[in-house]
């Protein structure tokens, strides 16, 4: 599950900013404007990407949602897998465990569905809410091998 999460988050980032910094010079910066800041907050966490474009309430919801589903998450998996165990060392094929532990499975699915849907909503409605006179981030490069992060804000 978390190889999942993390597959997730790269691919986005990758898709999103590489074609940006790769197709700058050496001497020239990349400039990410509101709309790709916006989505880049939200790929990183659900209602982040809100916040950053004044909708605070609507990413605190998001964030709290995205927050509550990932931990429930990760704790019905660990439960689950604790059941598991249990039901293994019994040795019975007939024990309820096994119940048991497939229904902590559908639960663990279900709450990280619905953390996949905060997600994917969170970014769509990031980039639809982002207005053009925001801050942005500009990549530069710097010294020989090395990037700059420029935060500016425009009026």
């Amino acid at each position: 599950m978390k190889k999942i999460i993390t597959t997730i988050l790269m691919i986005s980032v990758f898709v999103w900013c590489i074609p940006k910094i790769s197709n700058a010079e050496e001497t020239e910066n990349v400039s990410l404007g509101p709309k790709e800041t916006a989505v880049l907050l939200s790929v990183v966490f659900p209602g982040v990407g809100q916040i950053y474009n004044k909708q605070t309430t609507k990413g605190i919801v998001l964030a709290g949602i995205g927050a509550a589903s990932l931990i429930a998450s990760i704790v019905m998996y660990n439960t689950a897998n604790k059941t598991y165990d249990d039901y293994e060392k019994k040795g019975d094929p007939n024990d309820s465990l096994y119940d048991t532990y497939l229904s902590q499975i559908t639960a663990t699915n279900i709450f990280l569905g619905i953390y996949a849907v905060v997600w994917g909503y969170s970014v769509v409605d990031a980039y639809l809410g982002a207005s053009k006179n925001k801050v942005s981030l500009n990549i530069l490069p710097y010294k020989k091998d090395g990037v700059m992060v420029v935060y500016t804000k425009t009026f």
